[in-house]
């Protein structure tokens, strides 16, 4: 199924919550004119700043997983001494989320180490 150029425009329109978004892979006058909803779809998520484009966020990302795989824990076990869930920890570790400050301290304390330790950790990442 081809899809519009107008059609492309009004769904990033609506995902991104504006209308003045740049041509896309797909649309009219855009350097590609094959249409891919993949290559669509990860653009806009780009676009619309869903995907991780923030050295902070992938740098903690790493840290938490250094740390993660240091205590011997999987997701799915730190995200439930966290009290928290498991995608949430997936997504903090590929740089996708950032964690909020109570996020933060939970982490830490199921990994049992402080707080400051994982921030200067990814301050040092930077």
């Amino acid at each position: 199924m081809v899809r519009r150029p107008v059609v492309l425009a009004h769904r990033r329109a609506r995902l991104c919550g504006n209308s003045l978004v740049p041509p896309q892979v797909g649309e009219a006058g855009s350097p590609h004119d094959d249409y891919s909803p993949w290559t669509v779809s990860l653009q806009a998520k780009i676009f619309c700043g869903i995907m991780p484009s923030k050295p902070l966020s992938i740098a903690f990302g790493k840290v938490l997983r250094e740390y993660r795989e240091r205590a011997g824990l999987s997701q799915e076990t730190l995200a439930d001494a966290a009290e928290l869930d498991r995608t949430f920890i997936g997504m903090l570790e590929r740089g996708q989320r950032q964690p909020t400050l109570e996020s933060l301290f939970r982490i830490a304390s199921a990994l049992n180490v402080a707080p400051q330790t994982l921030i200067a950790r990814t301050a040092a990442e930077l």
